[in-house]
């Protein structure tokens, strides 16, 4: 029978914490990324073409990140809505944002570069970009923990 190999390795249990942690570093990181993400979509979906339609204002005022990128069962999960309540002094139940949205046979002509699809457009432009930003979090966790 061998002998048995044993190998001692210096601060064991201060490694193990930082294994431990840095799942926490990155998820910190990752939802930051996303929602820094999600609130350039929101940005571009209000400014750049297409952009979303102002009649009322109720449906622009609508606009949020929501959820705040959170951590579900391991997954991050974020996104750019609109609908709901608007934001005040509006204060109206938006219901049609989706149909705004989509609606492709609808001329929207407030403002100029108003148009359907404002959400998913600049969500295509900027995926990319998330997902740099998104590695470069996990890169960044590890190496915070890692000190």
């Amino acid at each position: 029978m061998a002998e048995p190999f044993i190998v001692k390795m210096p601060n064991l249990q201060k490694r193990l914490r930082q294994l431990r942690r840095l799942g926490k570093e990155q998820k910190i990181g990752l939802a930051s990324a996303l929602n820094l993400g999600m609130l350039n979509v929101l940005r571009d979906s209000k400014t750049i073409s297409p952009s979303v339609p102002i009649d009322t204002s109720a449906l622009i005022n609508s606009g949020r990140v929501e959820p705040e990128a959170r951590s579900q069962d391991a997954v991050l999960v974020a996104g750019v809505s609109y609908g709901g309540v608007a934001a005040p002094p509006f204060n109206r139940f938006v219901d049609y944002a989706d149909i705004v949205h989509d609606d492709l046979s609808v001329a929207h002509d407030k403002p100029s570069t108003a148009g359907a699809k404002f959400v998913i457009t600049h969500l295509m432009k900027r995926r990319l970009q998330i997902q740099r930003d998104a590695i470069k979090a996990l890169d960044d966790g590890t190496k915070e923990t890692f000190k």
